[in-house]
């Protein structure tokens, strides 16, 4: 590549800082070493060329530039500063501050402020040495002193995000995008929080915003290949990342999110092999086994995925989701004695959860009434309140609301002091679900005050104390409130009218059209807009839900919270589960039986290989629309409307 030729050096510079602000640093820190061989005498390029480095994680390199920077001009304050930052990129906390603090004294002797970036890193390594509030303070002088700069703003952010602070991060991150309207960073920043609170259609907003100021830039296809991956837009993912990888190949991350991609489009063979390159790269990191342990649990290959799951933990005790896997692998196997243990200890960690939040151990200082009550081991509750901690994941949650009844009726018991009372504490989302069981005293979805006496428990904890097991289930019969399917009070003759199918998921709805007789309504709800996003994240409440689905007589869904629900309320309900491999299928449903013990209404028919086009053309084809028929003939002759 023929040198760029500059006229003087304040050019030279003026076309880096150019280069810089385009996102592409590899070119402006070839215009800078090529000035400071040209004019080695120039310092403002060293401190420049030292801050890219730095951008580019060559800490070395920068803390040998800002070096020949500061014997140059020892005044420098962008030059300690920099250098104060790689110190702090490397962890030399205490180097960093030290020149960090040199740095924001020189430009206090200074006639005005230099530049932000002095007191945002600063605040950063003070940040990272545990003293947050003197950070905080910093980030908000440079705020005050320059109210047109996004780097304090996401500064804060960032730091605010980290402790958990979403609301206030997110405020903060809009500010910088409103004050930096054509800047990638404030936007891409505010997509990754918009992902952390689980908003992906508003994350993926931003990126599409990002991309329509840079199409090629590779963070922001990155982000937004995630954005898809999080709505359950696969392909759209794997392309994104594609593009991403040719741009930068070595962006971080960017193999092992390309192999998650893969196993969510249904390629798990591809995605083994992404992950077993990245295992040979990098044997020190637990993603790559986690990814692994999902494709060949997808293949159904579950001793395997099980050893794979123990190398992630092995190297990341705290990783949740590879204990979450590991302990739906051994649900499917059948081993509960193994499983339900681990369960309750995921759930007390804030295990993994989705719509109905996650288990009983967030909660922060207003959990502190809850948790300092007593546990109850299962003695007479002598006329006690027992508070059930049901903060579990949806489908969980609707699982096991099933033995509250029971663990109701058990405390209504007479006993020498009087019965006890069973609340719930729960999510609001899952709080109507929980008010129409039976012997539910009360709903909390706040701890508030506990008279004395109160004791708690987790329902997490319930199947293994009582050894639950599909075999030695209590008798069936519907527990979220809904009447059963059809009117006992109806003088119309069994098969009388028209049989109202609720057909969900664009894969079934596409050719639902040759399941249906003439004389039957094909209703096409509900819609996912109605249901959950690709993530799992309530869009209507489970209740609202459980409402929609009482107009109708069935439901044909797949491996889906909404199938959960109707199964509960004693809807009859055929799962047909994704086989493609884009998502393990849950373990109710068993891949050897057409049937469920944990929800009776319920029968399973695994897809058939061509699905979904609009009509059989296969033998498999022709079996699975046969099949479906069939299923909806016995309701009509049951009576099932």
């Amino acid at each position: 590549m023929t040198a760029e030729r500059f006229d003087t050096p304040a050019h030279a510079l003026d076309r880096a800082l150019e280069e810089q602000r385009a996102g592409r640093p590899g070119q402006a820190v070839g215009i800078l070493a090529q000035l400071v061989r040209a004019f080695p005498g120039y310092t403002p390029a060293y401190v420049m060329l030292g801050g890219l480095q730095v951008t580019l994680g060559r800490l070395d390199d920068a803390v040998r530039t800002l070096g020949v920077a500061l014997l140059q001009d020892e005044r420098s304050a962008a030059a300690y500063s920099n250098l104060g930052n790689a110190h702090r990129l490397a962890g030399r906390l205490d180097e960093a501050i030290l020149c960090l603090r040199r740095a924001l004294q020189l430009e206090r002797e200074g006639p005005h402020p230099q530049s932000p970036a002095i007191r945002c890193n600063h605040a950063s390594a003070l940040d990272a040495a545990g003293r947050r509030e003197e950070a905080a303070a910093l980030y908000k002088e440079a705020i005050r002193l320059f109210p047109d700069s996004d780097q304090p703003l996401l500064g804060l952010a960032e730091m605010l995000g980290r402790a958990g602070n979403l609301a206030a991060a997110i405020s903060l991150t809009r500010q910088a995008v409103r004050v930096a309207d054509e800047k990638l960073a404030p936007l891409l920043g505010l997509s990754q929080l918009y992902r952390r609170a689980g908003w992906f259609a508003a994350a993926l907003d931003a990126t599409e915003r990002a991309l329509s100021l840079d199409s090629s830039n590779p963070r922001a296809l990155f982000d937004h290949g995630l954005n898809c991956l999080a709505l359950g837009r696969a392909d759209e993912a794997l392309r994104r990342l594609d593009e991403a990888k040719t741009l930068m190949p070595r962006l971080p991350g960017i193999e092992l999110w390309r192999g998650r991609a893969l196993l969510a489009a249904g390629r798990a063979r591809d995605a083994a092999r992404i992950f077993i390159a990245l295992i040979r790269e990098t044997p020190g990191d637990a993603g790559p086994y986690l990814g692994l342990g999902q494709a060949l649990r997808t293949e159904g290959k579950l001793d395997d995925a099980l050893k794979c799951f123990a190398q992630a933990l092995d190297r990341d005790p705290a990783l949740l989701p590879a204990e979450k896997h590991r302990v739906e692998t051994l649900l499917v196997k059948g081993d509960y004695a193994g499983a339900w243990p681990a369960y309750a200890r995921l759930m007390d960690a804030g295990g993994p959860g989705d719509s109905g939040g996650s288990g009983g151990g967030s909660g922060g200082d207003a959990e502190e009434p809850f948790r300092a009550l007593p546990p109850w081991c299962g003695e007479p509750l002598e006329g006690a309140t027992l508070v059930v901690d049901a903060r579990l994941p949806l489908i969980d949650a609707i699982l096991f609301a099933r033995f509250l009844p029971a663990l109701a009726e058990g405390a209504a018991e007479g006993a020498a002091e009087g019965a006890g009372r069973l609340e719930v504490r729960t999510t609001p989302a899952l709080a109507p679900l929980f008010a129409r069981l039976p012997g539910v005293a009360a709903v909390r979805v706040r701890a508030g005050a506990f008279d004395a006496g109160t004791l708690r428990y987790s329902l997490a904890a319930l199947p293994g104390d009582f050894r639950i097991r599909p075999d030695g289930l209590p008798p069936w019969q519907p527990y979220l409130g809904l009447p059963p399917a059809g009117d006992p009070t109806s003088d119309d003759p069994p098969g009388a009218g028209r049989l109202r199918v609720a057909v969900q998921g664009w894969r079934l709805r596409d050719r639902a059209e040759g399941w249906f007789a003439d004389a039957d309504a094909l209703e096409r709800g509900p819609e996912t807009d109605w249901t959950l996003d690709g993530d799992g994240c309530v869009v209507g409440s489970p209740a609202e839900l459980l409402a929609l689905l009482d107009g109708f007589d069935a439901l044909i869904s797949p491996d889906h919270p909404l199938a959960h629900l109707a199964a509960a309320a004693g809807k009859p309900v055929l799962v047909v589960p994704a086989d493609d491999g884009s998502r393990p299928v849950h373990w109710v449903w068993p891949r050897d039986r057409a049937d469920s013990a944990w929800y009776p209404t319920a029968r399973i028919r695994r897809s058939a290989p061509s699905l979904p086009n609009a009509h059989g053309n296969t033998d498999a084809d022709a079996d699975f629309d046969a099949d479906v028929r069939g299923w909806l003939a016995a309701l009509r002759k049951d009576g099932r409307r």
